[in-house]
């Protein structure tokens, strides 16, 4: 009996010392492209925003629009789905300050099954990221900025991925002529700035499927601009 416990015991512990459990990562053979059906299989969890928001509308309920970050049969927004912009505030390499925020708003309705979920002309905040000033020897302005979210009718944030980054242009050719001119004479040239101006049209691209916190069946109610929104207290009755 001893000698049995001794062996089961001598078997366990070669067990763990060799991971008899499978790899939790793969090997370098599996790096290798996905078969056919590996392919099949990444292409039904992930359709296109498109096509996402298609097998919405016709009421499908399958595995291959679910995500985690979704409640099952809730709307949402698919992710990749393109938010046109306009500017409203100007903004510039010269006069903007990183850390400054400035007002853009949306060009057309967002709709969902029919439902606009974000309206036409709602405003979005941008942010400076970065700003420079354009300078002597031909230094070009920067400037860059991000767009960070929207919110829908009902009071969802919906996170986008935009960011943009311009340069201005050295004056290469003005810098050339005033160097044959005088060497110190092109110390004084400049680069340009970069500005932008009230009705600069730019794109944001939702960064995730958004719940938007309500059935699809349920949705025109949710998305009702008339509808109140904000905090509620309900109070006991005495």
């Amino acid at each position: 009996m001893k000698t049995s416990k001794a062996l089961l015991k001598l078997l366990v512990v070669g067990c763990l010392s060799v991971s008899c459990a499978l790899p939790l990562t793969a090997s370098a053979e599996d790096t290798s492209a996905p078969s056919a059906m590996q392919e099949s299989v990444v292409k039904s969890e992930l359709p296109s925003g498109v096509n996402r928001i298609q097998l919405l509308k016709s009421g499908e309920t399958t595995a291959t629009v679910k995500t985690s970050s979704v409640a099952a049969g809730h709307a949402y927004i698919p992710k990749d789905t393109n938010i046109n912009l306009e500017l409203i505030d100007p903004i510039s390499s010269k006069k903007s300050k990183e850390g400054n925020t400035f007002r853009l708003k949306t060009i057309e309705n967002l709709l969902i099954n029919d439902v606009v979920v974000i309206p036409a002309n709602q405003e979005v905040l941008g942010t400076i990221t970065k700003s420079r000033k354009n300078g002597m020897l031909g230094r070009k302005g920067r400037l860059e900025f991000k767009i960070d979210s929207i919110k829908t009718i009902n009071g969802v944030n919906v996170p986008l991925t935009a960011e943009v980054k311009g340069k201005g242009h050295s004056d290469n050719g003005a810098v050339a002529v005033a160097a044959a001119v005088s060497l110190v004479g092109g110390l004084f040239m400049k680069g340009t700035n970069i500005y932008y101006e009230p009705g600069q049209k730019f794109v944001a691209v939702v960064s995730t499927d958004t719940d938007l916190n309500t059935t699809v069946d349920d949705l025109p109610n949710a998305m009702n601009p008339s509808k109140p929104t904000g905090q509620n207290i309900v109070l006991p009755i005495k």
